[in-house]
């Protein structure tokens, strides 16, 4: 059976702070700083490749108490704190299947979400971080 985009543990730490399992993530896509050549005599480019790299990840929960205790320091942390996002894929049981993915890099920026006095939405936060190295 195909796996549902809500069946994964989404865990989240600061400089070895835990800040607990977070409902979204986006980003953290696999890709390359890719170059072409233009080949003469009217000929299609070439693809020459390029290193690969990572795009940032951006993880959102719910701004609960939990939260409260620590986006303060959060916000003091962004360009700076060490940030580890890991993902664990789940059965419809909720256990474990398939490999743990992990991606580490710095934090960039902490969000709040905006304030409307006309809306009843739960509150989030996110978290975006620029990955460095390979998703492990």
């Amino acid at each position: 059976m195909p796996d549902r985009q809500d069946n994964a543990l989404i865990t989240v730490s600061v400089d070895g702070r835990s800040l607990g399992i977070f409902e979204d993530r986006s980003g953290g896509v696999s890709d390359s700083a890719s170059s072409t050549y233009p080949l003469g005599g009217m000929g299609k480019r070439r693809a020459l490749g390029g290193k690969p790299e990572v795009t940032n990840v951006t993880v959102t929960r719910i701004f609960d108490e939990a939260a409260r205790g620590y986006i303060k320091w959060l916000r003091g942390r962004a360009g700076k704190g060490v940030m580890i996002v890991k993902e664990q894929p789940l059965d419809d049981e909720g256990l474990a299947i398939g490999d743990l993915e992990t991606w580490t890099g710095l934090l960039k920026s902490v969000a709040v979400a905006d304030r409307k006095a006309d809306a009843g939405a739960a509150e989030t936060f996110a978290l975006e971080m620029v990955v460095e190295g390979p998703v492990a």
